[in-house]
Formats: structure tokens, C-alpha cells, sequence
């Protein structure tokens, strides 16, 4: 399912088009209203939609954010349980997800003793926004969804980012220029745009896929150059704890390591042998949990100095030789 989002990066679909939350291409009318599929209402369905899990207590608080572009940005929070929470991890979805897709993580989280900020990425669920642009933008939705939460007190910090994929990339894109952000834990992130265009598009001509990603890129308004986690972890002073499958189909486990690699600032990689993109995550939020705890402990009593900037763009190549990061393997599940 994911692995063919993905996929379309080639042919400029997602980036021209951006996805709902309903797992597929968000498609406009002419009053500019996004509409869901038959999927979305499943997934009604099946969480419920924000007033009826505030109703059940599942999130307390739905939050509406403005991005610096004018995008509007939808977020909830769940509040931790032990009363004085012991930071915020602000958790962010996959391509073509939603916030939705991580509550059952915000819930394991809460119960930790921190809070959760599930934050719908431009393009994605609630969010307004029409293009993905594979974390450039993205990163100012994080900034606008924390900075709103901060100002009404509904969260404070230190702040953890956890994110899925394009979630992941976002993270570390944000970690990296941001001070309020004293780790991050990236799940299955890509390295670079263009890698993993070219990844998805083994068998085409990679002229033409060039030609693709800017021509996609061109229209929603970004430079694709941008589009790379891994030269944003070089400038990391945070911790970054990589965790990625080394069955992911979606995003090669090689794109992970050279984040790992790269990274500024204290770092490690965990390897599940047989997992692959969604299941890296999806029934194990109680690990999760204890992966957060780890990053807290890493994490600097102060917030860093302010992030030193990456250096001029340059595409990453693959790493060739042997890592010198050791990835620890999870217990198998």
C-alpha cells in the first residue's frame, strides 16, 4: 500500500497533487474543499473522528495552526498521564497517513508520563495545503503546530520528535534547524529525495526521472535539492536514534544507515532483521516507548546552541562501505 505512494513520486502524482488523508491522492473542487474516499470513512469508522475520540477521552485537545506559508495545520494532544509531564514528543505520520495513524502510540506515550502533539502534515488529514514537498515545507508546519500549543499552554517542553517516513525526514529536518527540539527518533526516513525517486524508478531512465522530480517539484514550489534528511542530520546537536527495517521495500535500509552515519550529534541505529516499512512500527508502541525513554536520557539538560547550518546541497551518495554506527538488533517480534 505504501510502497505504490512511494512509487508515484516518479510519475509526480504525489508532489503535484499531495495526499489525503484517505491513503490516496487528495483531489480539489472547484470551492477548493478536499474530499475523502471510502477509505477515509473506514477510517471513521473505526478511530472515530476528533469529536467523538475527545468524547472518549482518547485526545484532549484539537489544535488549529497557521504554517508560514498560510497553510492551516491540524494537530491534537494527548495529555500524559503522571501529572507534570516529562516533556512533549510530537509525533508525525507517514506519506499519505494522517495523525490518526499514531494514536495508539500518543496513548502509550501519555501513559509514560509525556505528552503528545499529533501534528496532520500539509497536504495530509486535516491539514489544508494541496503539495508535498517531502519535508522543506514541512518542517514550518511542525514549527507553527509547537509554537501554537506552547503559546495556549496546552504542552511545554523539552520537546521529542518521532516521526514515520516522510514523518521521519520532517523530523530531522526540523530538529536540525530548530533549538526547541532536544531529540529525535526517525522511523524508516529516506536520505534524499532524488535517491529515492531513483529507488522507485530503477528501470527508468534516470534523465527522465530528474526531469520528473524537478518538473513536480517546480510546481509545488520547492527545491528538490532541499528534500534531504541526511545532509539536515549533519547539522544535528541533538540525539538521533535511527530505526529502520532491513525488509523495508518502501525505503531501503541503506537510506537510514547513511542517516545514521551522518548524523551530528550522538546517534544510533536500531535494525529489525525481518521487518519491513509499516511493521518497523505498527505493534510496537510499547518498545517505542522505551526508545523515547533512551532518547531521554541522551538528550543535552539544555537546549543546544543554536544548530550549525548544513553545508551547500549536495546529493548523498550511498554508503559502500561497511558502517561504522553498529545497529543494534531489537529483540525479534
Amino acid at each position: 500500500m505504501r510502497h505504490g505512494l512511494y512509487a508515484g513520486i516518479v510519475a509526480g502524482l504525489l508532489l503535484v497533487c499531495g495526499c489525503g488523508e484517505a491513503r490516496q491522492p487528495r483531489t480539489t473542487a472547484g470551492d477548493g474543499r478536499s474530499h475523502a474516499g471510502a477509505s477515509e470513512q473506514l477510517r471513521s469508522w473505526v478511530t472515530g473522528d476528533a469529536e467523538q475520540l475527545a468524547a472518549r477521552g482518547r485526545i484532549d485537545e484539537r489544535l488549529s495552526a497557521t504554517s508560514a506559508d498560510g497553510t492551516r495545520i491540524s494537530a491534537w494532544i494527548v495529555r500524559g498521564q503522571d501529572g507534570d509531564a516529562k516533556g512533549t514528543a510530537v509525533l508525525l505520520h507517514d506519506l499519505g497517513g494522517s495523525k490518526a495513524d499514531l494514536l495508539p502510540l500518543a496513548q502509550r506515550v501519555s501513559e509514560a508520563g509525556y505528552d503528545a502533539l499529533l501534528v496532520d502534515l500539509r497536504a495530509h488529514g486535516a491539514s489544508g495545503g494541496q503539495y508535498v514537498t517531502y519535508g522543506v515545507n514541512e518542517v514550518q508546519d511542525v514549527r507553527a503546530a509547537v509554537d501554537a500549543a506552547l503559546s495556549r499552554g496546552l504542552v511545554a517542553g523539552p520537546f521529542y520528535v518521532i516521526g514515520h517516513g516522510l514523518g521521519a525526514a520532517t523530523a530531522i529536518e526540523y530538529a536540525a534547524a530548530s533549538p526547541r527540539s532536544r531529540g529525535v527518533i526517525a522511523v524508516a526516513p529516506f536520505s534524499d529525495l532524488r535517491s529515492l525517486a531513483r529507488y522507485h524508478a530503477a528501470t527508468v531512465d534516470p534523465e527522465q526521472v530528474e526531469r520528473t522530480v524537478n518538473q513536480a517539484a517546480a510546481a509545488a514550489g520547492f527545491d528538490p535539492a532541499a528534500a534531504s534528511p541526511a545532509i539536515a542530520a549533519t547539522g544535528l546537536r541533538v540525539p538521533l536514534i535511527v530505526v529502520h527495517g532491513k525488509n523495508d521495500m518502501t525505503v531501503p535500509y541503506s537510506q537510514g544507515l547513511l542517516i545514521a552515519e551522518r548524523a551530528g550529534g550522538p546517534r544510533k541505529l536500531y535494525a529489525f532483521e525481518k521487518a519491513g516499512h509499516e511493521d518497523v512500527l505498527v505493534g510496537r508502541e510499547d518498545w517505542y516507548v522505551q526508545v523515547l525513554a533512551e532518547l531521554t536520557r541522551m538528550a543535552p539538560a539544555e537546549p543546544p546552541a543554536e544548530p550549525i547550518a548544513a553545508p551547500a546541497v549536495e546529493q548523498p551518495q550511498q554508503p559502500v562501505a561497511p558502517s561504522a554506527i553498529p545497529a543494534a538488533t531489537p529483540e525479534a517480534r
